[in-house]
Order: C-alpha cells, then sequence, then structure tokens
C-alpha cells in the first residue's frame, strides 16, 4: 500500500482554513439568530450541503489513505469538491450579509487560504500520481478561474 507523503505546510494551511471557516459560522449562527435570514431558508441549504460534503466523504473514503486517485462522484467534476463547497458557502453568505469589515477581512483570508491549500494539494497530486493526476486536474473545473491548476 503506497502512504501518500504530507506536509507541514499542508497542515498549517488546513489549520488556517479550519479558522477561516469557524469564522464563516459564527457570522452565519449571528445572521440566523438577529433574524436578517429566514432559519427555514437556513435548513435547507444546510442539509444541501451536509448531503454534499456525505457525497464527497463516501466517495473519497479511505482512499488518500491508500493512494488511491478518485475520480468518481463529485471528484469527477472537481479536483476540489470540498472546497468548491466553502467557495458556495462564502458566496452564499456574501448574498445575504451585511458587509462589515470583519467579515471582508475573513472571507478574503478564507479565498487565499482556500487557493493556498489547492496548489499545494495539486502539487502533491502530481508528485504522487504524475499523469494520472495531470490528466485528472485537466478534466476537473476549478472554482477561481484565474489559478491554474498546473502551474
Amino acid at each position: 500500500m503506497k502512504q501518500l507523503p504530507h506536509s507541514k505546510k499542508s497542515g498549517l494551511i488546513i489549520m488556517v482554513l479550519n479558522f477561516f471557516l469557524l469564522t464563516r459560522a459564527y457570522y452565519y449562527y449571528v445572521l440566523i439568530f438577529s433574524q436578517q435570514i429566514n432559519p427555514q431558508s437556513f435548513k435547507y441549504a444546510s442539509t444541501a450541503l451536509i448531503v454534499v460534503i456525505l457525497w464527497i466523504l463516501l466517495t473519497l473514503k479511505d482512499s488518500w489513505r491508500k493512494g488511491i486517485l478518485a475520480t468518481t462522484g463529485p471528484y469527477r467534476f472537481f479536483a476540489h469538491p470540498a472546497y468548491a463547497t466553502y467557495f458556495l458557502l462564502d458566496v452564499i453568505l456574501w448574498s445575504i450579509s451585511e458587509k462589515t469589515v470583519p467579515f471582508v477581512i475573513s472571507s478574503i483570508g478564507l479565498h487565499i487560504t482556500l487557493i493556498s491549500a489547492m496548489r499545494t494539494e495539486e502539487k502533491l497530486l502530481l508528485k504522487v500520481f504524475k499523469k494520472a493526476g495531470e490528466i485528472h486536474l485537466r478534466r476537473t473545473l476549478s472554482i477561481y478561474f484565474f489559478t491554474s491548476k498546473l502551474s
């Protein structure tokens, strides 16, 4: 069984990403309890996102531990479906919330961290899977049109 390499950089990026995701969760909490958004609408959106996350997890299973490239399920469409989900959450949040300075700063931080995480994972994917990884990255969509998946 092939063990995938990990780096300190990817661990740090994931920690920063989790920080920004927590700040986004706090904004959802504030919006719901200040009644700026309809809790029923939020429930439907949350359920849909949970279904997508479960689809990602069920597709991925433990393939990353076994060194198997995931190319089915949501990985058929996106190289980074979990990050696409985070991106979608942020777009929804932007559309329904007041743009305060902390909100904008956390949003910018989230997207910088997402781009950094994607690039780090893509380099690792190319290192481990070589040609198959390159083909997968070329066939899938990127959530940021201005970033190259193969640079």
